[in-house]
Parts: C-alpha cells; structure tokens; sequence
C-alpha cells in the first residue's frame, strides 16, 4: 500500500505542503504518544487470565497482512523514509519508489518469518514469566513515546525533485 502511494507523488505532496505534512506529523506523534503511554501504566496482559487462542497459520499469515496494509506507522516511515534515497537524475523517480518499496518487502519478510519462527519459544517464556512481559511492555511502550516525540520534532523533508 505505502510503495504505490509514493510512487504515485504522495510523498512529493506532503513535502510540498507544510500544514499536510504537519497535520499528518501531529496526528501520528500524538497517537504514538497515546499507544506508549497506554503500555507504559497500563496492566500488562496476562496471558492466563486472558486466555489467549490459537489461530492456524493461514490465519495469522492473512491476519497480518491486513494489519500491514492499515498500519498507520508502516506508512508514516514509508513516507519518510525513502523518499531520501530517490534520485530524479537517476531515471523515473516512480520506478525507484517501487525497486527501494520491493527491496523494503522483501527484505521485512525475512525478519518477519525469522521473527515468526522463534515467536513459540519466546511465547512460552514470555507466558511463564510476568516479569519479562512487563518489562517487554514498558520498554516497548517507552520507545513507542520516544518515537512519538521525535516525530513531533521533525522538520518537512526536502521533495524529490522530478525534472
């Protein structure tokens, strides 16, 4: 979803409109904060209590897709992020979007089918331990903040420049 957006100019526009660009920063900051701050002095989830449920793969696999293509974040650093790696002079500005969007995938697949792999094991402990799931929560809330901040912060990016 994001690859198509910034081949299509999204990222050129919020570049070159400064209140969109800010807009769109505040919101995403601001909701960065909230989820952190939700993990920081929320409970932490208790997985007995809960009673968490299994799925089958194809569930999960399908399950987080969709969470890819409606994540707000994903986008945001999409946007961000690889418009400073396109070269007008190098050839269709479009065309790099989607090789460095491709090259992104690809390469998120593997961390995310490693990640997946190892996900029972670190379940099973994290299951097991209150005190690894809250430290997890916390420090994973902290850096969601620190995240949110640092957007608020941010300046607009320089547009690629199509000649």
């Amino acid at each position: 979803m994001q690859v198509p957006l910034l081949a299509l100019g999204f990222a050129t526009l919020i570049a070159e409109n400064p209140v969109l660009f800010d807009l769109i920063r505040y919101a995403g900051g601001a909701y960065l904060i909230w989820r952190g701050a939700k993990m920081l002095f929320g409970r932490a989830p208790d997985p007995q209590r809960e009673g968490c449920t299994s799925v089958s793969r194809g569930e999960a696999l399908r399950e987080g897709f969709v969470a890819s293509l409606v994540n707000p974040k994903s986008h945001a650093f999409m946007l961000a992020f690889l418009p400073q790696f396109v070269d007008p002079a190098a050839g269709s500005v479009a065309i790099q979007f989607v090789i460095l969007g491709l090259v992104m995938r690809i390469v998120a697949l593997f961390v995310e089918v490693t990640l997946a792999t190892f996900s029972g094991t670190i379940g099973a402990f994290l299951r097991r331990s209150r005190r690894a799931r809250i430290a997890l929560e916390r420090t994973a809330g902290l850096l969601i903040v620190a995240i949110g901040v640092r957007l608020l912060l941010l300046e607009p990016p320089e547009p690629p420049r199509v000649q």
